[in-house]
């Protein structure tokens, strides 16, 4: 994780150095660290995925639901990044856009969940 830091720091000086003269070089120090720092996370998602998958099915849940929930922390996080992008190229009313969109977009991923959720509370009501 040190490393991880190390080099967000680093871009983020060179980027407040290069900022007014070439803003272009600003904006891919960002990106560039940005990008290694997902990869980095990425990689170390292996094992939260192993515990959970193990968690799962300890529960005897369905493999649905964890697909689902999958894709909604895959959501979460590319519209982060995207947003965060945005956000720190200027583009905030973009950057507001992309949130929203990754909200509707974990609503309607996560929506068989909520309506099964329904049907069993409609059961018991």
């Amino acid at each position: 994780m040190e490393k991880v830091v190390a080099l967000a720091i680093a871009a983020v000086i060179g980027s407040l150095l290069c900022k007014k003269e070439a803003g272009g070089i600003a904006l891919f120090l960002t990106l560039a660290a940005a990008v290694y720092a997902a990869l980095w996370g990425i990689t170390r998602m292996q094992y939260v995925l192993a515990a959970l998958s193990g968690l799962f099915s300890q529960v005897g849940l369905e493999s649905a639901y964890w697909k689902i929930l999958m894709k909604i922390v895959g959501i979460a996080y590319v519209g982060e990044f995207g947003s965060a992008l945005c956000k720190d190229a200027g583009c905030h009313a973009l950057s507001e856009q992309i949130s929203i969109a990754a909200k509707f977009s974990i609503l309607a991923v996560s929506l068989p969940v909520l309506l099964q959720l329904v049907e069993v509370m409609g059961r018991f009501g």
